[in-house]
């Protein structure tokens, strides 16, 4: 198993908040030297679209794109921030993360940015889901609770969006079942299931068993193979990556669905032209 033309949705690098195992450069580098089609990247905190367009200009292979989540550095959930990262270039725009109202009540924080206000979608949503449909962009739910992904995914289908993506719904912070998972993929989303997820500070744990049980049963025609790779805990991203596949290849799953996981559905969300 290699990593040629597998294309990664989802990576952390440095300069970021917290220190990170590889910066944009060791990324660019590395996916180069695996032969990789495309990676994006991630930053909580700030839009990585002008990151990746440097990027670009020395990798010698591997696509690199970014995008923007709608935390509280670019204004929550700010249409016009969303807008303009688009028009830059931005591929993703990933709904509250780490500001999501959710994601602070599960770390015991108050505040936060929730998309709904109470059963009507809150300033904003209703923008943001409009823009992904019309510029046809992915718009990924973050670190939303149950409740909130379902309203946004009525909201994706009602506007068309043809590129929703449930961030992790395996983390913790989210925890969507298996029953929800099915739900939603008749709404038309696809997966983005990781490598690991944090337990305790500095502590992870993997995720591949109940990855491999969710792609049996919600499919691995919905599901994207992504790391959410970068932090010092965890091995190199490309290592993770490959660890992965070759999870996935020792439980049976054929290259067929491999590949589908790995590069078809992820390349399809960046508009790159699919086999």
């Amino acid at each position: 198993m290699t990593l040629e033309n597998v294309v990664e949705l989802h990576v952390h690098a440095a300069p970021d908040i917290r220190k990170r195992s590889v910066d944009d450069w060791g990324i660019v580098e590395s996916a180069n030297r695996e032969k990789m089609r495309a990676v994006v990247l991630k930053s909580h905190f700030f839009p990585t679209m002008c990151r990746a367009e440097d990027m670009q200009k020395i990798s010698e292979k591997t696509l690199i794109f970014g995008g923007i989540a709608m935390n509280r550095t670019v204004g929550g959930l700010n249409p016009y921030a969303a807008e303009k990262a688009v028009d830059m270039g931005a591929k993703i725009i990933w709904l509250p993360t780490h500001d999501a109202q959710n994601h602070c009540e599960k770390m015991g924080k108050a505040g936060g940015i929730s998309v709904m206000n109470g059963k009507r979608p809150a300033d904003g949503l209703k923008n943001i889901v409009q823009l992904a449909a019309e510029r046809n962009a992915v718009l990924g739910t973050g670190h939303l609770s149950p409740y909130e992904i379902r309203h946004t995914a009525d909201l994706a289908v009602k506007y068309g969006v043809k590129k929703l993506v449930v961030n992790h719904p395996e983390l913790h912070i989210v925890s969507l079942s298996i029953e929800e998972q099915k739900q939603l993929a008749e709404a038309g989303a696809y997966f983005e299931r990781v490598y690991a997820q944090p337990v305790t500070p500095g502590n992870y744990k993997l995720n591949l068993e109940e990855n491999y049980r969710a792609v049996m049963e919600v499919g691995y025609e919905t599901t994207i193979i992504s790391t959410d790779g970068g932090q010092l805990e965890n091995p190199f991203w490309t290592e993770a990556l490959l660890q992965y596949l070759n999870f996935m290849e020792a439980k049976g799953l054929d290259q067929k669905r491999i590949e589908q996981m790995a590069v078809k559905n992820p390349a399809k969300m960046l508009g790159l032209p699919v086999n």
